[in-house]
């Protein structure tokens, strides 16, 4: 029995698109660690402290990818890769926005949860679109874009940080999940 895909074939652009999305994932759980030490200054927490935000997003990573692989099951992968990308770019912005500390690590923990829905519902959504000849090349797409994502965070983090401030490492999220969206959408 030959097994086919069951939505509307994604283009190699469409495809770099959604990767872009999970690129998403790789890219905050970097790029962070090297705007610590202005988290830390501008909260007046200590290293140690702030560091609790790589071990937020780490951990409920670890506990939602599990639950978010069922969610999409469940509503679809193209309506579970939406909300995950409208949530995670909601709580990207509650980051930046963040003027106490606890309330920058309770959207960092939102946004790694919605961040959790994005790997295995990404990977299910282009299973489905992909035909099963052409699936090792769109997975090695998918491959390198989240490689090049956790790669390029301590250094897109360092950037953002420098010419703009902490905050940027998080607004840099929202015209890439708009982008995104606009692709899942399709």
């Amino acid at each position: 029995m030959t097994e086919k895909p069951v939505a509307a074939p994604l283009s190699t652009v469409g495809v770099i698109g959604i990767a872009a999305a999970a690129a998403l994932v790789p890219l905050n759980s970097t790029m962070i660690a090297v705007a610590l030490p202005s988290i830390a200054n501008d909260f007046g927490v200590s290293i140690g402290t702030v560091s609790i935000l790589i071990t937020v997003y780490l951990v409920a990573m670890l506990l939602g990818q599990p639950l978010s692989g069922r969610l999409s099951d469940h509503i679809g992968n193209q309506r579970a890769v939406r909300v995950a990308l409208i949530g995670f770019a909601a709580c990207s912005l509650a980051c930046a926005m963040s003027g106490r500390f606890g309330l920058l690590v309770t959207a960092r923990g939102g946004q790694a949860l919605f961040a959790s829905a994005l790997s295995p519902s990404v990977q299910s959504l282009l299973r489905t679109t992909t035909a099963p000849a052409d699936r090792g090349q769109m997975f090695g797409i998918l491959g390198s874009v989240l490689g090049v994502g956790a790669a390029s965070g301590p250094l897109v983090g360092g950037v953002l940080s420098e010419l703009f401030g902490w905050q940027a490492i998080f607004l840099v999220n929202l015209p890439v999940a708009a982008v995104a969206l606009l692709v899942a959408s399709r």
